[in-house]
């Protein structure tokens, strides 16, 4: 199943958990995007950015969550991973064009009906997201609802 997601930059994990108390878009560059399986395309886009193998990858980098609504609502807040946030920040957009073509490749099935054009989208506002953070010392983050 699908869930919105929005993409945040914070100071830190307890800021970014202050988030479910309130609209995120008083975060940081917040940005809403399409439905898709959020937490499996983070893990995904970086394999694909750092050329980890999905098998070592699955076993090195686990979603942090730093802040979790249930039981009153699913929502769930999780940290970027730092390797993630980091290839995102220095990828350049043809580097991220290819990215999104190869994540549509292997894994653009899995996630519904993405077109490559929405997946390159994400990856741009979220490399700009991470430079950002990167420029403030922040975390990045998002929420899925």
């Amino acid at each position: 199943m699908s869930i919105p997601i929005r993409f945040f930059s914070a100071p830190d994990d307890t800021s970014a958990a202050e988030a479910l108390g309130r609209d995120p878009e008083s975060a940081q560059e917040t940005m809403v995007r399409g439905h898709f399986l959020a937490s499996s395309a983070m893990t995904e886009w970086e394999t694909i950015l750092t050329g980890r193998s999905p098998e070592g990858h699955a076993q090195a980098a686990r979603l942090r969550v730093v802040a979790d609504d249930r039981p009153r609502s699913s929502s769930k807040i999780f940290a970027a991973p730092p390797g993630l946030r980091v290839a995102l920040a220095t990828a350049d957009r043809a580097r991220l064009a290819e990215v999104a073509h190869q994540w549509m490749d292997q894994y653009g099935g899995q996630h519904g009906n993405l077109e490559p054009s929405d997946v390159r989208t994400i990856l741009y506002e979220m490399s700009r997201l991470a430079r950002m953070a990167d420029a403030e010392r922040e975390g990045v983050y998002f929420w899925l609802r």
